[in-house]
């Protein structure tokens, strides 16, 4: 093979290469408010693969081999059969976006084409079938690499991973049929993603780094911040053909911003650990559904009723607000405090109320119909009264009271079609739930803390109806009935009060009277869960 300088070829090439930079350069600026690295793509000196002129390579690898840095490598339309390794300063063209194409034939665990040095260009391509971990493009430990006008499909992991990479520009692109769009993980700071389309299987762009740039893209799957900080998110529209799943996750991240974002029957969670965590720029350019976002910090003493029409409601670091008579598709409560929701429907979002690091809240007379509605983290003192969550999820957790959340109270709730109707979990104690109706759920109640209390409830048609792994339990006055198993229990817990006890359907006193001496004995812990004192009949108040 030998290196061909045809000069129709060549002008051609340089017009487009020409036409490409500026395009580049166009964008980078608009989006980045600041102009991309020097980047100059030496037209004296074209390699060519595939079309008919003679001596071209049959192979894009062939070329790269036998390219010297700064070399550009124009590949004529075709399918190339092949994954590809670039570890040298290259800019490869495609002649044509949709036709010129290389498929990786979904080798396992092989990355179609591989990039481990900086300044590389990647233009006008179809890349498509990797398999496994194997990505379509993999960008590992460089920068300033351009990935542009190209097509990704029939990715069963990423169609593109920055590993410890940062100052790339991924733009133009159409990513279809793929587990995970694009993912930058840790360490690949200030790279820009701009007018892409993405429609994938589970997440649309992963970050897991700082300083990073989304703009201008289509989205119909969610896209995951976790951990770094300082992301902007930017123009965006989601959508998600599964209606009520949520668009935007953010978990352990700070200072992200949103701005000029449209969401369409979908909303965003977060998940914290710290109050930092909570802390983003988000303001009322950001739509659900046409209604603007409140994302509060730091106010206080003020009411937001129907004359206020809002799509997503997040306090911050509030006291004393009502939020009241609105039609939400989601909220969070975090680090705030007296702070009540009040006869507000929820709609269409993976989970709807996150009560984090927040004490004395109240959310009241509120329906929902979401996989998840309300989670408890970290918090203390809140109260969740005379709520309707009447069609949940089959693997949703109707209420989540989680990780050392104490003093809580979940009263006059009615809780069905649930894998889970109520969860309490990481040590979490002292909480109370009372008068709910808790049915229609794989398991109605699990509870794994010490010193809470169940009381007067009706907890039916479950296939369990309560579980308890701690000790010190109060379970008084509540009926179990039509449930494939009413209970069991681990530890040393309390059934009975003043001789109240539960009402049980498959107590032996119910069948024969004269047996009714006999206490009804919880399976689990032999000895350790009686009620000395069932009930005849339902208790009824």
């Amino acid at each position: 093979m030998v290196k061909m300088r045809e000069k129709s070829n060549k002008n051609l090439i340089l017009m487009i290469c020409i036409f490409f930079i500026f395009s580049c350069q166009s964008f980078l600026i608009s989006a980045t408010e600041t102009e991309p690295v020097n980047y100059t793509i030496n037209t004296e000196n074209i390699l060519y693969v595939g079309g008919n002129g003679p001596g071209n390579y049959t192979r894009i690898q062939e070329a790269i081999d036998s390219a010297s840095e700064n070399d550009t490598i124009f590949v004529y339309q075709g399918i190339y059969y092949e994954t590809v390794s670039i570890s040298k300063k290259l800019n490869i063209q495609g002649e044509s976006k949709d036709k010129t194409i290389i498929n990786g034939q979904y080798k396992e665990d092989t990355d179609i084409l591989f990039i481990s040095a900086s300044d590389v260009t990647i233009n006008n391509f179809t890349i498509k079938c990797s398999e496994n971990v194997g990505k379509g493009i993999e960008i590992n430990d460089c920068n300033h690499t351009i990935i542009s006008n190209c097509n990704f499909n029939n990715h069963t992991s990423e169609a593109i991973g920055c590993i410890r990479s940062s100052n790339n520009w991924i733009f133009n692109c159409k990513i279809e049929n793929c587990t995970i769009g694009i993912r930058l993980n840790r360490n690949s700071n200030n790279n820009t993603i701009s007018n892409c389309m993405i429609n994938t299987n589970r997440t649309a762009i992963g970050i897991s780094s700082s300083n990073n740039i989304v703009t201008n893209c289509v989205l119909n799957e969610k896209l995951l911040i976790s951990w770094g900080s300082n992301s902007s998110i930017i123009n965006c529209a989601f959508s998600n053909d599964d209606i009520g799943r949520h668009a935007i996750q953010m978990e352990y991240t700070t200072n992200n911003t949103l701005r000029n974002n449209s969401f369409d029957h979908c909303g965003f969670i977060f998940h914290c650990n710290f109050l930092e965590q909570l802390y983003h720029n988000i303001d009322t350019t950001n739509t659900i559904n046409g209604k603007p976002i409140y994302y509060l910090i730091q106010e206080k003493d003020y009411v937001i009723n129907e004359n206020n029409e809002i799509g997503f409601i997040g306090l911050i670091s509030c006291q004393n607000i009502t939020i009241m008579n609105q039609e939400l598709h989601g909220g969070i409560i975090g680090d705030s405090n007296h702070c009540i929701i009040d006869n507000c429907s929820f709609i269409e979002n993976t989970r709807v109320i996150a009560i984090d690091l927040s004490s004395n809240n109240m959310v009241t007379n509120c329906y929902f119909s979401n996989a998840n509605p309300i989670r408890i983290f970290k918090s203390s003192n809140n109260i969740i009264n005379n709520c309707s969550i009447p069609q949940g999820h089959p693997y949703g957790i109707g209420i989540e009271i989680d990780y050392y959340s104490s003093n809580n109270s979940i009263i006059g709730c009615q809780i069905a079609q649930f894998w889970d109707g109520i969860v309490s979990t990481g040590y979490s104690s002292r909480n109370t739930i009372r008068e709910c109706d808790i049915h229609d759920n794989l398991v109605g109640i699990s509870l794994s803390g010490n010193d809470n209390r169940l009381d007067k409830c009706n907890i039916f048609n479950n296939g369990l109806g309560f579980s308890i792994g701690g000790d010190y339990n109060y379970i008084i006055a509540n009926n179990f009935f039509n449930n494939t198993k009413n209970a069991e229990a681990y530890g040393h817990n309390t059934w009975n009060e003043e001789k109240k006890g539960n009402f049980w359907d498959d107590w032996i006193g119910i069948k024969v009277p004269f047996l009714r001496f006999i206490p009804y004995f919880i399976k689990g812990t032999l000895f350790s869960n009686i009620d000395w004192h069932p009930s005849i009949d339902l208790n009824i108040e």
